[in-house]
């Protein structure tokens, strides 16, 4: 991989990360559900760079790969692009968008977790922090008294995720 593409994938990690942690930390304190315009375009960015993360975290596993891997990788793509969708918008119709992205992106990124720790090939603890971070969003989903909580408890996690697949990133000679 050309290495200012991995530098920028890991960049876009550490953005990532922090734009989650800080959206979703404003959403919290603030203890309203709608949140504010500051927070939801911080977790819009997030979204947005999270892409570049990816690709450059699949290309890193791409030797070791399987049609599993790939599916994941598409699932948090088309998930994270879905779920921009709706953050600014007031149609329905987007809302309904940004739902089935929000079940997409959560799915690849269990998948993408699952694979990251099949291939051996990054930190397990990456892995096991984008599973428990998501399953922190979805978990919110179900239990709408603590939703703010565990939005901020799965932010948490996954920025650890993604700070240290920024690691990762910079450190592999492969």
């Amino acid at each position: 991989m050309d290495t200012k593409f991995r530098t920028i994938g890991a960049i876009s990690s550490i953005i990532t990360g922090i734009c989650f942690l800080v959206g979703h930390s404003l959403d919290w304190f603030q203890s309203s559900l709608n949140g504010t315009i500051i927070s939801h375009s911080i977790v819009f960015i997030g979204h947005l760079v999270a892409v570049f993360s990816f690709i450059a975290l699949y290309e890193l596993i791409y030797s070791k790969m399987n049609i599993f891997t790939f599916w994941s990788m598409i699932c948090c793509v088309v998930g994270t692009i879905c779920v921009n969708t709706s953050i600014f918008s007031e149609s329905s119709m987007a809302i309904n968008i940004g739902m089935g992205g929000s079940l997409i992106f959560g799915i690849g990124m269990i998948a993408f977790g699952i694979e990251i720790i099949r291939t051996k090939i990054l930190s397990k603890f990456i892995g096991v922090c984008f599973i428990l971070g998501t399953s922190m969003f979805i978990l919110s989903s179900f239990m709408s008294n603590y939703i703010l909580v565990l939005y901020f408890v799965g932010s948490v996690i996954t920025c650890i995720g993604f700070l240290l697949a920024s690691f990762n990133l910079i450190e592999k000679k492969i």
